[in-house]
């Protein structure tokens, strides 16, 4: 295979985001086609974490896999939406020209599925009502915690989209819905995304689109999966393969997810998302009536 020129290792598009939203999903989509390379994991954190950051676009081009010498080069990173330095550092270094797609969810599901991923990850052991009452505090805390505990943040997603279209023209962002897109119509939707790339369509391979995380059985599995560095580590010498890790992982959780309650969702419409999913629906011009519903 030719290799590229490593001047030319810099993405012409970005996936955004939002995080709980099916990035993964679209991640394993994109990576079918050909023409299209992605970096050998799937999110760097590179424009979003400091640290990555100051050390140079050399630093990140050494992300990327050895690719053909006409590849489109892009990157899925749902952190990217969230975090605010990220929009100028993208146009900064890849130029006012790259392609921005965002997927977007129900967002009380959004938070929903945030918390119990953090509650099933050993992340999180407040109550739901509990965690966000407390959610201002404790994404005002430090950069890790923002990261875990920004449910309802995250979920509003007007002033995160402002931010890019303040600087991104508007034809050159692609917005896709979780549910009614990438659940519903996963190939109209990546023939979407393929077109609005510039590149040949692909009759890709669908797979389930999952993003409920059933909790573990214990507790110490949890936190032995996710939190102890020195089992985390073991566990990738033991196994490899992403997938398997995750099948195994699977072996010991349980076989329900707890659902959130209606008057719940309703509460969290009302004092939160209401107002902004109105807005959405001006920005995208889509219908989101299933996202008010109570």
């Amino acid at each position: 295979m030719e290799s590229i020129i490593t001047n030319d290792i810099l993405p012409k598009f970005m996936c955004v985001g939002t995080q709980k939203a099916g990035t993964t999903t679209l991640h394993s989509y994109l990576l079918q086609h050909p023409k299209i390379c992605l970096p050998s994991i799937k999110e760097t954190d590179f424009f979003q974490d400091d640290e990555k950051y100051f050390q140079g676009l050399d630093f990140y081009k050494k992300y990327y896999p050895d690719c053909s010498s006409n590849a489109l080069y892009g990157e899925v990173e749902p952190e990217y939406m969230y975090f605010e330095n990220v929009p100028n550092r993208l146009l900064k270094d890849l130029g006012q020209h790259l392609k921005i797609i965002f997927i977007l969810r129900d967002p009380v599901n959004r938070s929903y599925s945030h918390y119990m991923m953090n509650r099933n990850n050993g992340f999180e052991n407040e109550k739901f009502d509990t965690a966000i009452a407390k959610e201002e505090e404790r994404i005002n805390r430090d950069e890790d915690s923002k990261k875990k505990y920004s449910y309802i943040s995250r979920s509003l997603y007007v002033h995160q989209i402002n931010r890019y279209l303040s600087l991104f023209k508007k034809e050159n962002i692609l917005f896709l819905l979780f549910e009614d897109d990438l659940v519903k119509d996963p190939k109209s939707t990546m023939e979407r995304v393929f077109s609005f790339l510039d590149i040949d369509s692909l009759d890709i391979t669908i797979e389930s689109v999952k993003n409920k995380t059933r909790p573990f059985i214990s507790k110490h599995i949890g936190h032995m999966v996710y939190r102890d560095s020195y089992a985390k580590e073991l566990f990738k010498k033991i196994l490899p393969s992403s997938k398997y890790r995750e099948a195994l992982k699977n072996i010991f959780r349980e076989n329900s997810y707890e659902k959130l309650k209606s008057e719940d969702r309703k509460k969290l419409i009302n004092n939160y998302f209401y107002d902004d999913i109105c807005e959405i629906e001006r920005i995208i011009n889509r219908n989101l009536d299933s996202w008010k519903q109570e």
